[in-house]
Protein backbone atom coordinates (compact mmCIF):
# COMPACT_ATOMS: atom_id res chain seq x y z
CA UNK A 1 0.00 0.00 0.00
CA UNK A 2 1.22 3.50 -0.64
CA UNK A 3 3.12 4.96 2.28
CA UNK A 4 2.12 8.38 3.54
CA UNK A 5 3.42 9.98 6.74
CA UNK A 6 4.09 6.80 8.72
CA UNK A 7 0.79 5.30 7.63
CA UNK A 8 -0.71 3.40 4.74
CA UNK A 9 -3.85 3.84 2.72
CA UNK A 10 -6.03 1.82 0.39
CA UNK A 11 -6.50 4.87 -1.84
CA UNK A 12 -4.73 4.81 -5.17
CA UNK A 13 -4.75 8.58 -5.77
CA UNK A 14 -2.70 10.27 -3.04
CA UNK A 15 -3.66 13.74 -4.34
CA UNK A 16 -7.26 12.94 -3.48
CA UNK A 17 -6.08 11.54 -0.12
CA UNK A 18 -4.80 14.95 0.94
CA UNK A 19 -8.23 16.55 0.56
CA UNK A 20 -10.17 14.06 2.70
CA UNK A 21 -10.98 14.69 6.36
CA UNK A 22 -10.25 11.46 8.24
CA UNK A 23 -11.75 10.30 11.52
CA UNK A 24 -10.72 7.45 13.83
CA UNK A 25 -12.71 4.26 13.35
CA UNK A 26 -10.93 2.03 15.89
CA UNK A 27 -7.67 0.51 17.02
CA UNK A 28 -7.03 -3.00 15.69
CA UNK A 29 -4.55 -5.35 17.35
CA UNK A 30 -5.30 -8.66 15.62
CA UNK A 31 -4.22 -9.47 12.07
CA UNK A 32 -7.43 -11.35 11.19
CA UNK A 33 -9.49 -8.36 12.33
CA UNK A 34 -7.55 -6.01 10.06
CA UNK A 35 -7.76 -8.45 7.12
CA UNK A 36 -11.54 -8.73 7.56
CA UNK A 37 -12.02 -4.96 7.74
CA UNK A 38 -9.78 -4.42 4.70
CA UNK A 39 -11.72 -7.00 2.68
CA UNK A 40 -15.15 -5.62 3.58
CA UNK A 41 -14.10 -2.02 2.97
CA UNK A 42 -12.55 -2.91 -0.39
CA UNK A 43 -15.80 -4.61 -1.43
CA UNK A 44 -17.80 -1.54 -0.34
CA UNK A 45 -15.38 0.91 -2.00
CA UNK A 46 -14.66 2.56 1.35
CA UNK A 47 -11.18 4.14 1.68
CA UNK A 48 -9.09 3.21 4.69
CA UNK A 49 -6.06 4.86 6.28
CA UNK A 50 -3.99 3.16 8.98
CA UNK A 51 -1.24 4.31 11.32
CA UNK A 52 0.80 1.63 13.09
CA UNK A 53 1.54 2.33 16.75
CA UNK A 54 4.28 -0.26 17.25
CA UNK A 55 6.96 2.18 18.43
CA UNK A 56 9.05 1.38 21.51
CA UNK A 57 9.31 5.03 22.63
CA UNK A 58 7.12 8.07 22.50
CA UNK A 59 7.44 11.71 23.45
CA UNK A 60 5.75 12.46 26.73
CA UNK A 61 3.14 15.14 25.93
CA UNK A 62 3.83 17.27 29.01
CA UNK A 63 7.45 16.73 29.92
CA UNK A 64 8.82 16.51 26.34
CA UNK A 65 11.10 13.62 27.23
CA UNK A 66 11.42 10.18 25.71
CA UNK A 67 9.44 7.68 27.74
CA UNK A 68 10.07 4.02 26.94
CA UNK A 69 7.04 1.90 26.30
CA UNK A 70 6.74 -1.63 27.64
CA UNK A 71 8.69 -4.00 25.46
CA UNK A 72 6.50 -6.85 24.21
CA UNK A 73 3.23 -4.99 24.01
CA UNK A 74 1.19 -4.80 20.82
CA UNK A 75 -0.11 -1.27 20.34
CA UNK A 76 -1.91 -2.16 17.12
CA UNK A 77 -2.96 0.04 14.22
CA UNK A 78 -5.31 3.01 14.33
CA UNK A 79 -7.74 2.82 11.41
CA UNK A 80 -9.20 6.00 9.95
CA UNK A 81 -12.07 6.47 7.48
CA UNK A 82 -13.51 9.56 5.76
CA UNK A 83 -15.71 11.57 8.16
CA UNK A 84 -18.77 11.44 5.93
CA UNK A 85 -18.68 7.61 5.73
CA UNK A 86 -18.05 6.86 9.41
CA UNK A 87 -21.48 5.34 10.10
CA UNK A 88 -21.18 2.99 7.13
CA UNK A 89 -17.71 1.93 8.31
CA UNK A 90 -18.92 1.29 11.87
CA UNK A 91 -21.79 -0.82 10.54
CA UNK A 92 -19.44 -2.89 8.36
CA UNK A 93 -16.88 -3.44 11.15
CA UNK A 94 -19.38 -4.20 13.93
CA UNK A 95 -20.01 -7.94 13.42
CA UNK A 96 -17.06 -10.08 14.57
CA UNK A 97 -18.27 -13.26 12.84
CA UNK A 98 -18.59 -11.41 9.55
CA UNK A 99 -15.04 -10.07 10.00
CA UNK A 100 -13.69 -13.60 10.58
CA UNK A 101 -15.36 -14.87 7.38
CA UNK A 102 -14.07 -11.88 5.45
CA UNK A 103 -10.54 -12.48 6.81
CA UNK A 104 -10.64 -16.04 5.49
CA UNK A 105 -11.76 -14.77 2.07
CA UNK A 106 -8.98 -12.17 2.19
CA UNK A 107 -6.38 -14.88 2.76
CA UNK A 108 -7.76 -16.91 -0.15
CA UNK A 109 -8.20 -14.16 -2.77
CA UNK A 110 -6.35 -11.17 -1.35
CA UNK A 111 -3.12 -11.53 -3.33
CA UNK A 112 -4.88 -10.90 -6.67
CA UNK A 113 -6.53 -7.78 -5.27
CA UNK A 114 -3.19 -6.57 -3.91
CA UNK A 115 -1.49 -7.04 -7.29
CA UNK A 116 -4.27 -5.11 -9.03
CA UNK A 117 -4.03 -2.35 -6.40
CA UNK A 118 -0.25 -2.03 -6.76
CA UNK A 119 -0.50 -1.83 -10.56
CA UNK A 120 -3.08 0.96 -10.26
CA UNK A 121 -1.05 2.76 -7.59
CA UNK A 122 2.11 2.66 -9.70
CA UNK A 123 0.22 3.96 -12.73
CA UNK A 124 -1.21 6.83 -10.65
CA UNK A 125 2.26 7.57 -9.31
CA UNK A 126 3.70 7.78 -12.83
CA UNK A 127 0.89 10.13 -13.90
CA UNK A 128 1.42 12.30 -10.80
CA UNK A 129 5.16 12.52 -11.49
CA UNK A 130 4.47 13.47 -15.11
CA UNK A 131 2.07 16.24 -14.01
CA UNK A 132 4.69 17.60 -11.59
CA UNK A 133 7.34 17.53 -14.28
CA UNK A 134 5.09 19.46 -16.67
CA UNK A 135 4.17 21.95 -13.94
CA UNK A 136 7.88 22.59 -13.22
CA UNK A 137 8.60 23.00 -16.92
CA UNK A 138 5.70 25.50 -17.27
CA UNK A 139 6.85 27.39 -14.16
CA UNK A 140 10.37 27.76 -15.49
CA UNK A 141 9.06 28.78 -18.91
CA UNK A 142 7.00 31.53 -17.26
CA UNK A 143 10.01 32.75 -15.28
CA UNK A 144 12.39 32.66 -18.19
CA UNK A 145 10.33 33.19 -21.34
CA UNK A 146 13.37 33.41 -23.63
CA UNK A 147 14.83 30.06 -22.40
CA UNK A 148 13.06 27.11 -24.01
CA UNK A 149 13.89 23.55 -23.14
Amino acid sequence: MPQLKRGFTTMVDLDEFKHIRWTLLRNVKKRWEYDGIAYLFRQAGLPLYGKPLGSMKENHPYLSIMVPRRRNENYGVNLYVPCERLEEAQRLAADEDRLRCAAERERAAGSQDHEHFYREALAQRAMRQQRRKEARRDFIARLLPHARS
